[in-house]
Protein backbone atom coordinates (compact mmCIF):
# COMPACT_ATOMS: atom_id res chain seq x y z
CA UNK A 1 0.00 0.00 0.00
CA UNK A 2 0.96 3.49 -0.81
CA UNK A 3 -0.36 6.36 0.90
CA UNK A 4 -1.16 9.59 -0.83
CA UNK A 5 -3.02 11.25 1.96
CA UNK A 6 -4.77 10.92 4.81
CA UNK A 7 -8.11 9.48 2.25
CA UNK A 8 -6.17 7.65 -0.60
CA UNK A 9 -3.86 5.18 -1.39
CA UNK A 10 -2.86 2.85 -3.75
CA UNK A 11 -3.04 -0.97 -3.19
CA UNK A 12 -1.18 -3.10 -5.49
CA UNK A 13 -3.04 -6.43 -5.73
CA UNK A 14 -1.21 -9.61 -7.04
CA UNK A 15 -2.32 -12.81 -8.33
CA UNK A 16 -0.30 -16.09 -9.23
CA UNK A 17 -2.59 -16.07 -12.18
CA UNK A 18 -3.82 -13.70 -13.84
CA UNK A 19 -2.17 -10.31 -15.29
CA UNK A 20 -3.27 -7.03 -15.86
CA UNK A 21 -2.48 -5.20 -18.75
CA UNK A 22 0.06 -2.12 -18.83
CA UNK A 23 -2.02 0.43 -21.02
CA UNK A 24 -4.88 1.01 -22.38
CA UNK A 25 -5.93 0.04 -25.63
CA UNK A 26 -8.31 2.98 -26.36
CA UNK A 27 -10.34 5.74 -24.92
CA UNK A 28 -13.10 3.73 -23.82
CA UNK A 29 -10.61 1.73 -21.68
CA UNK A 30 -10.26 4.35 -19.62
CA UNK A 31 -13.71 3.80 -17.29
CA UNK A 32 -12.45 0.58 -16.43
CA UNK A 33 -12.96 -0.76 -12.55
CA UNK A 34 -12.70 -3.55 -10.57
CA UNK A 35 -14.83 -4.93 -7.92
CA UNK A 36 -13.18 -6.23 -5.10
CA UNK A 37 -14.75 -7.99 -2.09
CA UNK A 38 -12.87 -10.85 1.07
CA UNK A 39 -12.11 -13.85 0.03
CA UNK A 40 -12.91 -15.22 3.24
CA UNK A 41 -16.08 -17.78 4.73
CA UNK A 42 -18.05 -16.11 6.79
CA UNK A 43 -17.20 -12.50 5.78
CA UNK A 44 -20.48 -10.12 5.61
CA UNK A 45 -21.35 -9.43 2.06
CA UNK A 46 -18.78 -6.48 1.39
CA UNK A 47 -18.18 -5.95 -2.60
CA UNK A 48 -16.66 -2.47 -3.44
CA UNK A 49 -15.93 -0.76 -7.18
CA UNK A 50 -12.34 0.74 -7.70
CA UNK A 51 -10.65 2.26 -10.50
CA UNK A 52 -7.35 1.00 -11.80
CA UNK A 53 -4.17 3.59 -11.49
CA UNK A 54 -2.96 2.37 -14.27
CA UNK A 55 0.54 4.70 -13.84
CA UNK A 56 1.12 2.99 -11.19
CA UNK A 57 2.14 -0.51 -12.18
CA UNK A 58 5.78 -1.84 -11.76
CA UNK A 59 6.60 -0.94 -15.44
CA UNK A 60 5.46 2.26 -15.53
CA UNK A 61 7.04 3.61 -12.59
CA UNK A 62 9.86 1.84 -14.25
CA UNK A 63 9.61 3.95 -17.42
CA UNK A 64 8.97 7.22 -15.30
CA UNK A 65 11.93 6.69 -13.90
CA UNK A 66 13.80 6.17 -17.62
CA UNK A 67 12.08 9.13 -19.45
CA UNK A 68 13.03 11.52 -16.32
CA UNK A 69 16.81 10.41 -16.60
CA UNK A 70 16.69 11.26 -20.31
CA UNK A 71 15.12 14.25 -19.60
CA UNK A 72 17.61 15.46 -17.01
CA UNK A 73 20.88 14.35 -18.94
CA UNK A 74 19.04 15.83 -22.25
CA UNK A 75 21.74 18.20 -22.84
CA UNK A 76 24.63 15.87 -22.66
CA UNK A 77 23.05 12.61 -24.15
CA UNK A 78 24.04 12.09 -27.88
CA UNK A 79 21.80 8.78 -27.88
CA UNK A 80 19.13 7.07 -26.30
CA UNK A 81 18.10 3.24 -26.40
CA UNK A 82 15.17 1.65 -27.36
CA UNK A 83 13.06 1.73 -24.49
CA UNK A 84 10.78 -1.87 -24.08
CA UNK A 85 7.05 -1.85 -22.59
CA UNK A 86 6.17 -4.65 -20.99
CA UNK A 87 2.63 -5.73 -22.11
CA UNK A 88 1.53 -7.21 -18.88
CA UNK A 89 1.90 -6.62 -15.31
CA UNK A 90 1.72 -9.30 -12.05
CA UNK A 91 0.47 -6.48 -10.21
CA UNK A 92 -2.88 -4.61 -10.38
CA UNK A 93 -2.69 -1.49 -8.68
CA UNK A 94 -6.28 0.11 -7.50
CA UNK A 95 -6.68 3.48 -5.94
CA UNK A 96 -9.11 3.56 -2.46
CA UNK A 97 -10.27 5.81 -1.04
CA UNK A 98 -10.42 5.65 3.18
CA UNK A 99 -13.97 6.30 4.16
CA UNK A 100 -13.83 6.84 8.22
CA UNK A 101 -15.94 4.39 9.70
CA UNK A 102 -16.48 2.86 6.27
CA UNK A 103 -16.79 -1.21 6.64
CA UNK A 104 -14.25 -2.38 3.47
CA UNK A 105 -12.15 0.40 3.81
CA UNK A 106 -11.49 -0.06 7.19
CA UNK A 107 -11.27 -3.75 7.04
CA UNK A 108 -9.07 -3.51 3.76
CA UNK A 109 -6.51 -0.70 6.03
CA UNK A 110 -6.08 -3.92 8.56
CA UNK A 111 -6.34 -6.95 6.71
CA UNK A 112 -4.76 -6.20 3.69
CA UNK A 113 -2.40 -9.34 4.09
CA UNK A 114 -5.79 -11.65 3.22
CA UNK A 115 -7.18 -13.13 0.22
CA UNK A 116 -9.20 -10.98 -2.11
CA UNK A 117 -11.79 -11.83 -5.00
CA UNK A 118 -11.41 -9.17 -7.87
CA UNK A 119 -13.60 -9.21 -11.13
CA UNK A 120 -13.45 -7.31 -13.86
CA UNK A 121 -12.78 -5.09 -15.61
CA UNK A 122 -16.27 -3.68 -15.92
CA UNK A 123 -17.33 -0.62 -17.97
CA UNK A 124 -20.21 1.88 -16.99
CA UNK A 125 -22.44 1.40 -20.13
CA UNK A 126 -25.78 3.49 -19.40
CA UNK A 127 -25.52 3.94 -15.80
CA UNK A 128 -25.60 0.26 -15.55
CA UNK A 129 -22.83 -1.17 -13.18
CA UNK A 130 -21.03 -4.62 -13.52
CA UNK A 131 -21.48 -4.86 -17.29
CA UNK A 132 -18.44 -7.21 -18.19
CA UNK A 133 -15.81 -5.40 -21.09
CA UNK A 134 -14.94 -7.13 -24.39
CA UNK A 135 -11.14 -7.91 -24.02
CA UNK A 136 -8.81 -5.56 -25.25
Amino acid sequence: MQQYSETLSVFKFSSKTAKFKNSFASIPSLGKYFIVEPFEQGMPSMRRPYSMVMCMTDNNIQLRGIIREVYRNRETMTHVDKVESQAYSDSLPLAIKYVPGGSFTTYLNNFSHRSFQISGPYVRTAGILGKRSQPD
